[in-house]
C-alpha cells in the first residue's frame, strides 16, 4: 500500500469508495460530479494553480500490486492565519471500515 496524490484518472476508484463509504459519509458522497469537482481542485492545488488559502489537498492509499484505491484523505489548507483547519479520511484497510476526522479550530496553519 503508498498513499499518493489523487491523480484525475482516479474518479472511478473513488466513486467505487464512495458507494462502499455510504450515504453516513457526507464528506465522500456518491456523486460522480462533485467526487470530480474534488479531484480537478487537488489536482489544481497540487500544480500550485489555487491560491494558498483556498487549496485542496487530497490523497489516495493505493494497492500498488492492483491499483485500486483502499482509502483517501483531505487536508483543506490555509496559510499564515488563524483558521479551521480540517483533515478527513475514509479507508478500507487496514480494517474493512475505519473513518477519522480531525478538526482543529483557532490555530495557527503554516
Amino acid at each position: 500500500m503508498r498513499i499518493r496524490p489523487i491523480a484525475r484518472d482516479d474518479l472511478d476508484g473513488l466513486q467505487a469508495l464512495a458507494q462502499q463509504a455510504g450515504v453516513g459519509f457526507t464528506s465522500l458522497p456518491d456523486n460522480r460530479e462533485f467526487l470530480a469537482g474534488k479531484i480537478e481542485a487537488a489536482a489544481s492545488a497540487f500544480e500550485e494553480r489555487t491560491p494558498v488559502d483556498d487549496r485542496l489537498y487530497f490523497f489516495v492509499l493505493e494497492d500498488e500490486v492492483s491499483g485500486e484505491l483502499a482509502g483517501c484523505c483531505a487536508i483543506e489548507a490555509k496559510s499564515g492565519a488563524k483558521c479551521r483547519s480540517t483533515i478527513t479520511g475514509w479507508a478500507l484497510w487496514p480494517t474493512p471500515r475505519f473513518s477519522w476526522i480531525c478538526t482543529a479550530p483557532s490555530i495557527r496553519c503554516f
